[in-house]
């Protein structure tokens, strides 16, 4: 259970919004450790069946065939049969938090910064960047206007006060066409922007 509580760990040691690299290594090794316990439960499992068995042949050729007999009878194998078991769902709670976890920083990825920064990208499986890919597809899907809902959700993370905003050009940028007319973007000066279109331009850090 150790190796599974440290990939926990190792998420919660990076920080809340950080992803470090997936480790394939702890991984691979954790899923080793259930499949280790899996196959001593089937033995202990066939073992205690047999146990069962051979009591109840005894019983019944004493002629107590009516006496009940259960695998609390065998504790020790019994206790080392719940050990096993209990072993297995630790491991896979702490590894499906693991995966579940990671999961939910990639998505707020793509709510945040809409596309998957080449940084981040090397951190994470294969596995998770088909996921990310094909997440990326439905959302883009579902806002699109001729698709979807025709509203991109990922403008503001909570409900804007306001429709429009004050906002200041951090570089020069020429003459940009907004909804309500042309303006142009010299570097210094201040505008106010519908605030659905002024923030992909804050993203890129014109704004």
């Amino acid at each position: 259970g150790k190796r599974a509580a440290d990939l926990v760990k190792e998420l919660s040691t990076a920080g809340s919004d950080a992803l470090p690299p997936y480790n394939d290594e702890q991984v691979r090794l954790v899923l080793e450790e259930i499949s280790e316990h899996s196959a001593t439960l089937q033995e202990l499992s066939g073992v205690l069946n047999e146990k069962k068995s051979e009591r109840e042949a005894e019983l019944e050729e004493r002629g107590e065939e009516g006496t009940s007999v259960s695998f609390a009878d065998f504790p020790d194998e019994t206790s080392a049969f719940i050990v096993h078991h209990t072993s297995i769902l630790r491991n896979k709670r702490l590894l499906l938090t693991y995966m579940k976890e990671r999961m939910d920083r990639i998505k707020r990825l793509r709510w945040q910064q809409r596309s998957l920064p080449e940084d981040i990208k090397q951190n994470l499986s294969q596995a998770e960047i088909e996921w990310f890919n094909t997440y990326s597809q439905l959302l883009s899907g579902y806002m699109r206007k001729d698709t979807g809902i025709g509203m991109d959700l990922t403008l503001d993370e909570s409900p804007p006060k306001d429709p429009d905003m004050y906002v200041r050009v951090l570089r020069d940028y020429g003459e940009v066409a907004f909804s309500m007319g042309s303006v142009v973007l010299k570097k210094g000066s201040t505008h106010f922007l519908p605030r659905a279109e002024a923030d992909p331009l804050i993203r890129e850090g014109v704004l």
